[in-house]
């Protein structure tokens, strides 16, 4: 109920839409492990909604959220340390880390994660224990774009063009 309260607040359906209202009924949610209210809270945090934008408070939330299952959160997760395996020189751990947290949310059947993860399956990633898979990263990049939003499948159709392409 807490959560739905908070989702209410965050549209503004039935309610003055009010962002800090919604923190905190998603807060009340959260502290409760509920694992969606967790990555709601992450959002609000990695947004302007309420207030200045909060990295490290988003990522907390975020992490917390993954840790329960959260496939969202693990996709969005995964994408942080993405970015941060670049900014620190390609670091292999991050990298590595983001990889696992996509497979938690493939597992779960997340398309953007699937599309994310499919280049590691096209090329491969020893340091990370991926094997060289292109039929793996042909799957889940047709998964995706079976499944996903508008967004993910163009994205994804994209990137099977470009995997077929770079295969023939």
């Amino acid at each position: 109920a807490q959560y739905k309260l908070a989702a209410l607040y965050l549209t503004g359906v039935g309610v003055s839409q009010n962002a800090d209202e919604a923190l905190n009924w998603f807060e009340k949610a959260a502290n409760q492990n509920h694992a969606a209210a967790q990555y709601q809270i992450g959002r609000l945090y990695d947004s302007f909604n309420i207030g200045p934008r909060d990295e490290a408070k988003a990522r907390e939330w975020w992490e917390k959220a993954a840790a329960l299952g959260n496939a969202d959160a693990q996709t969005v997760l995964g994408i942080q340390y993405s970015i941060d395996s670049v900014l620190d020189h390609n670091s292999a751990q991050k990298r590595c880390k983001a990889i696992g947290l996509w497979e938690q949310a493939v597992a779960q059947g997340h398309s953007r994660a699937k599309t994310l993860l499919a280049p590691y399956y096209k090329d491969g990633d020893a340091e990370c224990g991926i094997i060289k898979d292109t039929n793996k990263a042909r799957a889940l990049l047709e998964e995706a774009i079976a499944n996903g939003s508008k967004a993910e499948r163009e994205t994804a159709k994209t990137a099977l063009y470009r995997l077929e392409r770079d295969t023939e």
